[in-house]
């Protein structure tokens, strides 16, 4: 089964790779850019998986967030206040 996941993502340090944050997105599957920083895609990939996928192109400082729209989660590198609201207000 495919999943529709929706991926975000802010890049803090000066000087980043979007391009290789670019191509780790479109690695995962068919996929769209929505606004600068969002992107759609129709993966194979969990959004566990996605975010170790994408991950590995960002910096600690970075944020990122996959949800998966397919089955209604989602997994986050944001502060914890946000992160937390998320989950409870999920």
């Amino acid at each position: 089964m495919e999943n529709n996941l929706i991926i975000c993502y802010d890049l803090y340090k000066q000087g980043q790779d979007y391009p290789a944050v670019k191509k780790a997105i479109e690695s995962l599957g068919k996929a769209i850019k929505i606004q600068q920083s969002v992107f759609y895609v129709k993966s194979k990939y969990s959004s566990e998986q996605a975010y170790d996928i994408v991950r590995k192109s960002t910096d600690q400082n970075d944020f990122l967030l996959i949800v998966n729209a397919s089955k209604n989660g989602f997994r986050s590198y944001l502060p914890h206040e946000i992160t937390r609201f998320i989950e409870s207000n999920w």
